[in-house]
């Protein structure tokens, strides 16, 4: 009946991390999480380069509410977001969020930044 159909609405696959325009170095390995949600059976991790999912997508199965990729190259942004799989078959998309690896995308807050700090990490490199 009706009341299902209301019901079905509601849910909702929340995306936790990371935040809604996100840094992230090259090749590091960056966590995503989505809330665990007991409606889906699986979800799938979709990653891509461009915001209608057809460019460079990579899809990840998984039955966790987390996953860890790092397969991201330099100045480039990524699309991500995550797709619930209920038992009937049903598909639910989570927001798409964006993962940038370009190094002005985001202006560094006013302060963060010391020149004295790149000499410091190079004497603990040797």
């Amino acid at each position: 009946g009706k009341f299902i159909i209301e019901k079905e609405k509601e849910i909702k696959l929340e995306l936790l991390n990371p935040g809604a325009y996100q840094k992230a170095e090259p090749k590091t390995k960056v966590l995503f999480g989505w809330q665990d949600n007991k409606t889906f059976q699986k979800y799938i991790l979709l990653i891509a380069e461009n915001p209608e999912f057809t460019s460079g997508l990579m899809k990840i199965p998984t039955q966790n509410n987390y996953m860890v990729q790092s397969a991201f190259q330099a100045e480039k942004d990524y699309y991500w977001k995550v797709q619930g799989f209920k038992s009937d078959g049903k598909v639910f998309d989570s927001e798409t969020r964006i993962l940038s690896t370009k190094i002005n995308s985001v202006p560094i807050k006013s302060g963060t930044t010391n020149p004295e700090e790149p000499k410091k990490m190079e004497n603990t490199v040797k």
